[in-house]
């Protein structure tokens, strides 16, 4: 994709020892408060396939400034002594006052993206800083909902796939031989509360004011999540949270046009005008924002 307005990116390294940021800011006015992008598990903060760098520049071609941050411990950002979530805090809390003192235009206020590890975190900072706004959250927590287990089952009986591992396994190797290096504990970084503690958690966040919007991809259907609109659900009426299932998207967003499924969310999200092209004029469209619940 080509981004044609001017845009400026600058390192910020905030105090000794403390995290590495990416900076990147139209030479336009911000129509919207700055996006910080957390890191995905222990990916850089160019995030998985280069994905913060792309919605970055492209933000900053519609006057949304945005970070790409490295929390400490990960990508150019040093480790510390003490605790993750404290770290954690501690980097926003260092970015939040270099902003202040780079860009006049920096209003105080602050939106997180995080996608996976990172939605928890942005979580946990918005819930610790007043300055946060909104959150955008791709495949965060969700409870599994009492409809999860009748969804998962029904979706196996209807692969083929499965059938025909199922026969694998039957007739061909056995289970053990077939899931081995294949299934285990692997190595996660999410560390959730209590189930009613996350409800409260989102439902503290939502009654201060916080927008978010949450998107759910097909990789979680054997984990957690498969539709049924399972947060909403949890939280009854929440105003300000979009939350939207696509089976169809990966969790990493690989390809240009899974990218482009989560853009127009985003886009309206923000409300930005949402620009498409026909033929070869660009056409715009507001988008008028209104609470899903």
């Amino acid at each position: 994709m080509s981004v044609a307005a001017s845009y400026r990116e600058e390192a910020l390294y905030l105090g000794a020892g403390g995290p590495f940021a990416v900076y990147c800011r139209p030479d336009t006015p911000q129509v919207a408060p700055p996006l910080v992008m957390l890191n995905a598990g222990l990916v850089p903060h160019a995030g998985p396939y280069r994905l913060h760098v792309t919605l970055a520049r492209r933000l900053a071609a519609r006057g949304v400034a945005s970070v790409r941050l490295d929390q400490a411990g990960k990508g150019e950002s040093p480790r510390r002594p003490g605790s993750r979530e404290a770290l954690l805090k501690d980097d926003f809390a260092r970015l939040q006052d270099r902003l202040a003192a780079l860009d006049p235009q920096f209003s105080g206020q602050l939106q997180l993206f995080g996608l996976c590890s990172g939605a928890d975190d942005a979580l946990l900072v918005a819930e610790a800083f007043d300055s946060v706004t909104g959150l955008v959250l791709l495949d965060g927590y969700a409870p599994a909902d009492i409809g999860f287990r009748a969804r998962y089952i029904a979706a196996r009986l209807a692969s083929l796939d499965w059938w025909l591992t199922r026969g694998r396994r039957l007739f061909g190797r056995s289970s053990a031989e077939y899931t081995a290096g294949v299934e285990g504990p692997g190595l996660t970084l999410r560390d959730w509360r209590s189930a009613t503690e996350m409800t409260a958690l989102y439902r503290a966040l939502l009654d201060r004011g916080v927008r978010m919007l949450a998107l759910f991809s097909g990789d979680l259907a054997h984990d957690y999540y498969n539709g049924g609109r399972a947060l909403s659900r949890s939280l009854g009426a929440a105003a300000g949270l979009t939350e939207i299932y696509r089976p169809d998207l990966n969790h990493l967003l690989p390809g240009a046009a899974q990218r482009e499924v989560l853009w127009e969310q985003l886009e309206s999200w923000l409300g930005l005008p949402v620009r498409r092209s026909t033929g070869s004029a660009t056409i715009g469209i507001s988008v008028e924002r209104e609470a899903t619940t």
